[in-house]
């Protein structure tokens, strides 16, 4: 286990800014993202934005809710995963709350898109069908 220290190469700014439009164009209105502050160093190298990925956003319009969680996979000690495991669930219920009060289609990411956007997205999609059956 360790984190590795990933920087994306200056050359990927593009490609980010590609997503960006891309999810834009596809009518995406805000943005709840659940990245480590960590994580967001990896961009810092593409100088997309004075107030890094998340000013970014800000700036093309999107309405956003940061939830800063640890990726699960790269936590070291017993006792940090712990604490990790035992902090999901209000993370999740954040980001419901987050969820119905922001405009919507709502983009749901972290940074890899498995230990974390994975269980929010199935919190968020139970909790909807669940409160549709009560109905």
């Amino acid at each position: 286990m360790g984190e590795a220290r990933r920087f994306f190469r200056r050359e990927a700014a593009p490609y980010v800014l590609e997503w960006i439009k891309r999810i834009k164009d596809e009518g995406i209105k805000s943005i709840i993202c659940l990245m480590h502050p960590k994580e967001f160093q990896y961009y810092e190298r593409l100088n997309l934005h004075p107030n890094g990925l998340l000013g970014l956003y800000s700036e093309w319009g999107f309405a956003i809710r940061h939830f800063p969680w640890a990726d699960p996979a790269h936590e070291q000690s017993q006792k940090a995963r712990l604490e990790l495991k035992n902090s999901v669930h209000k993370i999740k219920i954040d980001a419901y709350e987050a969820y119905r009060e922001l405009p919507h289609p709502v983009l749901l990411h972290c940074s890899a898109g498995i230990d974390r956007s994975a269980p929010v997205a199935a919190f968020i999609v139970l909790t909807e069908q669940n409160i549709n059956k009560m109905r």
